[in-house]
């Protein structure tokens, strides 16, 4: 067994003896060792460890390279590694690798058998390089990470948010017993740990698969979009897919990680390269704002920073707050402009819609693109950005407006790249041309449909159109147009017309059916006259609805005029409504066709229910009148025999009682069936009864 060996499981074994916090601590005693906390400071009783950027990336590389004297003036030889008290700033990979390496520095292990191989990987882990450390669940550090943040957690002593010591140190030992098992086997690789013959491993595994789930669930909750980044040293700009989001619980330290391996649910399927979190009153009642962009894809955030940087001191002199010229606000994390962060004390005064503006306006991808837009004289405007350009036709009070503009690739040798965010943005522009769009007025993708023309593209919206001619050869006397705007705007316009005068018919045939309720709703129910005018004027809607639809049916051969027409027709609803229409005016007329059948039917069963009694009984009475009456004796008067009338009349009404009383019965079917269901029934008393009711079935 080697020194290094021995030493590890030496350490292993006195795990449970160490006395550890994850607290600060005011007063620096002889027997103190500060890991991550404080400044360094020659002077202190104790020993403090910490690390500035550039002289050194993380904590482990300053114990690796911390002089042989500073080692044996705070911890000699003589002296046990467990009679210290250890101060750790976290249970990050880089803190307990410290941790480790300052063990083996106190047992005068030389350099050269110190594992570099593992401090290689936590200084790239430690400068937010995801590509070269492994995908998550092969990655040492988000394995370490979602192990030693399940441990950490806050408690309020008196006035005082602090960390729990009790969990703290629990997590301390499994974060060690994982380092320690690593090392041990030093053929793995750290970037693709497969299996670890350890607990803690397991461990590690487990809460790494629940991380996911939060991941994937954060995703739908969260704003995707596509920025244009400026490359390092250079005039040019990378898109890539940018993830802003609200981590309202912890994510362990390996949200980054996801999101920048992420494939599948970036466009690009290269990851997220730029990801801005808000974590609201994170760790001790502290708002922190997070910028950071992959290192790998060469970008930078230093315009983003100058920025916000701005912001940050008009906010502050708006509240007279005090601030050090010297010491920048939104501090460079790694000092390379990948990670920057918002600051702690006194915390940021701006809002995190502040922030996501800002970053929006820096890094849209359609700030690079140069158009020019298309007047009525066929001709072209001055250079502007799509969001400037003018639109051709506008109609406030329909909300309408058809825009068309040609994409100059001259300027700045910039290239139009039709992502979901440049789509979005073109259709906003569309909706709304006379604002900046802002991140939050972006439509969704089904609100739009963008279609591919001969010569460029249009994006079609409910409430505009927009015309990009991004084929356009521009050469120094004459211009090659593969585009004919002028079929496009001949179109538009009849497209236009078609929807007022649909929005009139809609109008008039609603104002019509309107009326027509508050008629029956008041009790005015109209005459036979007034039905068949109803009628007629249903007829005359239903045709000149169809008339309507039958107008905007094109007949023009080429594909792309016909396909652009249906889009828009989809978006603005105009067939769609009129076949609602149709069906309401059917509708309609079903019902006054019905009332004026119930009406029919009440007069035939009036006639019914009066006449037949009196036809039936009128041939028994023919002595009431003329000469018969003469034969029958008594009440003769005037030649009419009055005790026959009455008679006759006192049947008749009998006979309209009898029908009446027979129409208006139940069928007794219905009777028997639901005395036979009644009488199927157990009997219940009240109670159950009433819980019986209130059963669905």
């Amino acid at each position: 067994m080697s020194h290094l060996q021995s030493y590890l499981q030496e350490l292993q074994e006195s795990l449970q003896e160490f006395k550890i916090s994850g607290n600060h601590k005011q007063n620096v005693e002889r027997a103190d060792i500060f890991l991550g906390f404080k400044d360094e400071q020659d002077d202190a009783p104790g020993l403090i460890i910490n690390y500035t950027y550039p002289d050194h990336v993380s904590l482990s590389s300053r114990i690796y390279s911390l002089d042989p004297s500073i080692i044996d003036k705070y911890i000699p030889t003589e002296n046990d590694f467990i009679n210290y008290s250890f101060y750790l700033e976290d249970l990050s990979l880089d803190t307990c690798f410290a941790f480790v390496l300052l063990f083996l520095r106190s047992k005068k292990l030389p350099l050269d058998q110190l594992p570099t191989k593992w401090l290689n990987y936590i200084n790239h882990w430690e400068q937010e390089e995801t590509r070269s450390t492994g995908l998550p669940f092969h990655s040492w550090g988000c394995l370490h990470n979602a192990l030693g943040h399940a441990y950490i957690s806050y408690q309020q002593v008196g006035q005082e948010i602090v960390t729990n010591d009790t969990k703290f140190k629990k997590g301390f030992i499994q974060c060690l017993r994982f380092i320690i098992s690593v090392l041990l086997a030093d053929e793995l690789d750290p970037s693709n740990l497969t299996e670890v013959d350890c607990e803690a491993y397991q461990k590690a595994m487990t809460f790494l698969r629940f991380e996911e789930q939060k991941y994937l669930q954060l995703l739908k909750h969260s704003i995707t979009v596509q920025l244009e980044l400026p490359v390092k040293d250079s005039d040019l700009k990378v898109l890539v897919d940018a993830l802003i989001t609200t981590e309202k619980v912890d994510f362990k330290g390996v949200l980054k990680h996801f999101a920048r391996t992420d494939t599948q649910n970036s466009w690009t399927q290269n990851g997220f390269g730029l990801l801005a979190v808000y974590k609201p009153e994170s760790g001790r009642n502290i708002s922190d704002f997070m910028i950071s962009v992959d290192p790998h894809l060469n970008v930078h955030l230093k315009d983003l920073q100058m920025k916000l940087e701005q912001l940050e001191q008009e906010a502050r002199q708006k509240y007279r707050i005090d601030i050090e010229d010297a010491v920048p606000a939104w501090q460079d994390e790694i000092g390379n402009s990948t990670l920057i962060s918002s600051p702690k004390d006194p915390p940021t005064f701006l809002t995190w819609k502040q922030v996501v503006h800002t970053i929006w306006e820096l890094y849209c991808p359609a700030r690079s693109i140069k158009v020019r837009g298309y007047r009525h004289d066929d001709t072209f405007g001055h250079l502007c950005t799509m969001d400037q350009c003018l639109p051709l036709f506008t109609d406030p009070n329909i909300r309408k407006h058809l825009t068309i503009a040609k994409w100059d690739a001259q300027y700045n040798y910039s290239t139009i790249v039709f992502s979901p965010t440049m789509k979005k943005f073109i259709a906003a522009c569309a909706a709304n041309p006379f604002d900046f769009p802002k991140l939050e007025d972006l439509p969704n993708e089904s609100d739009f449909d963008m279609i591919e023309l001969s010569g460029g593209v249009a994006v079609i919206h409910k409430q505009g159109i927009m015309l990009l001619d991004d084929w356009n050869i521009e050469l120094d006397d004459w211009v090659i147009e593969v585009m004919d705007f002028s079929r496009y705007v001949d179109e538009y316009q009849s497209l236009l017309q078609q929807f007022i005068n649909t929005r009139k018919i809609i109008n008039r045939i609603t104002k019509q059916i309107d009326s027509l309720y508050q008629d029956f709703s008041s009790g005015n129910s109209p005459s036979r006259k007034e039905l068949d005018k109803l009628n007629l004027q249903t007829t005359k809607q239903k045709i000149e609805i169809r008339k309507a639809i039958l107008e905007s049916i094109t007949t023009n051969p080429d594909p792309n005029l016909k396909t652009f027409r249906e889009k828009v027709e989809q978006h603005w609803g105009m067939v769609s409504e009129l076949e609602k229409l149709y069906e309401t005016v059917v509708e309609t007329e079903k019902i006054l066709n019905n009332f004026a059948e119930a009406r029919t039917n009440s007069l035939i069963q009036f006639i019914t229910l009066y006449g037949f009694p009196m036809v039936l009984f009128a041939g028994f009475f023919e002595f009431v009148f003329g000469d018969f009456a003469q034969t029958f004796p008594g009440g003769i008067f005037l030649g009419v025999h009055f005790g026959g009338l009455a008679l006759f009349l006192l049947l008749s009404l009998i006979g309209v009682w009898i029908l009446d009383r027979i129409v208006k019965r139940r069928p007794p079917f219905q009777t028997k069936s639901k005395k036979k269901k009644s009488t199927s029934r157990p009997t219940l008393n009240k109670k159950q009864d009433i819980n019986n009711r209130s059963l669905p079935f």
